[in-house]
């Protein structure tokens, strides 16, 4: 996974509660579409 994607993730988590459920979702998305793809 890219650095930089990884630090803004960490970053939306630290600034916003609802930005960590997004970007969990984002981030289980990604991992599901990645892997079966």
């Amino acid at each position: 996974m890219d650095d930089t994607v990884q630090k803004n993730v960490d970053v939306l988590i630290k600034n916003n509660c609802a930005g960590e459920l997004i970007a969990a979702q984002l981030w289980i998305g990604w991992r599901v579409t990645f892997v079966t793809s």
